[in-house]
């Protein structure tokens, strides 16, 4: 194996920790924000209801993350840590 490979091998390491590091930090900030600022009433769970699906595009997601919305933050992260290893992919070609 030569260098390059070494030197590629190490980038694509090295970005793969950086991905997964930013994506728990994300995650981890969006459980405090979410724990310390409980948002709406207490749920009731006796019964069962669907969350809505309008929560769940990423330009939503994108944007509740930059007001530092709980959910959207941890929404993110979870993002985060599915597009780290499609970037390594990517990088690879």
């Amino acid at each position: 194996m030569g260098t390059t490979d070494q030197r590629l091998e190490i980038a694509m390491g090295q970005m793969l920790r950086v991905g997964v590091t930013a994506a728990a930090i994300v995650v981890f900030v969006g459980g405090v924000f979410y724990i310390c600022h409980p948002v709406g009433p207490h749920p009731d769970y006796s019964q069962f209801r669907g969350a809505s699906a309008a929560g769940y595009h990423i330009g939503s997601i994108v944007s509740g993350s930059f007001h530092f919305e709980s959910k959207s933050l941890i929404e993110c992260g979870i993002l985060l840590l599915i597009a780290t290893p499609i970037c390594r992919v990517c990088s690879a070609w």
